[in-house]
């Protein structure tokens, strides 16, 4: 069960962070096009 548990928490832990990157690069994109 434990094992199971950190699986699960690893990937909302990648998950946050693919959202977080994805934003950032989205805004520095935005930023460069102006």
């Amino acid at each position: 069960m434990r094992e199971a548990v950190s699986i699960v928490g690893l990937g909302r832990v990648g998950t946050a962070l693919a959202v977080a990157l994805k934003e950032r690069g989205y805004i520095l994109k935005s930023l460069a096009d102006k």
